[in-house]
C-alpha cells in the first residue's frame, strides 16, 4: 500500500469541526489475491483521544461489508469480494476525521 498521509487542519467552530481526509493517494497491490473477502481495515486514535471525536469511511463504496464504531476511539472497516486492490484505494481514500463537540 502507498498513500499520502494528510495534514490536516480540523477547525472547531463552537458546534464541531468540519470533516477532514485522512489519506489521499491511496493505492493497492497485492500479486496473490484477487480480492480481500473477509480483511478489514482497523482505524485507531493512538493519542489524543477526546469525547466527540469522529472516523468515518464511505460505507456506500464497493468492497464494504459493514463498518463498525468510529465514535468510540476504533473504527472498522470489514470487506466483501468485490474489495478488490482498485476499490480498496477508494475505501481508504474516503476515511475521514471529524469532532462533533464543540
Amino acid at each position: 500500500m502507498s498513500a499520502t498521509v494528510a495534514s490536516p487542519t480540523a477547525t472547531e467552530s463552537g458546534t464541531g469541526t468540519n470533516t477532514v481526509s485522512l489519506l489521499s493517494g491511496a493505492t493497492v497491490t497485492d500479486a496473490d489475491a484477487a480480492n480481500f473477502a473477509g480483511g478489514s481495515i482497523t482505524v485507531t486514535f493512538t493519542d489524543g483521544f477526546q469525547a466527540g471525536d469522529v472516523l468515518a469511511v464511505n460505507s456506500g463504496l464497493t468492497g464494504v461489508a459493514s463498518v463498525t464504531g468510529g465514535a468510540a476511539n476504533t473504527l472498522t472497516v470489514n470487506l466483501n469480494s468485490s474489495a478488490t486492490t482498485a476499490n480498496l484505494g477508494a475505501i481508504l481514500n474516503s476515511l475521514t476525521y471529524r469532532n462533533s463537540g464543540n
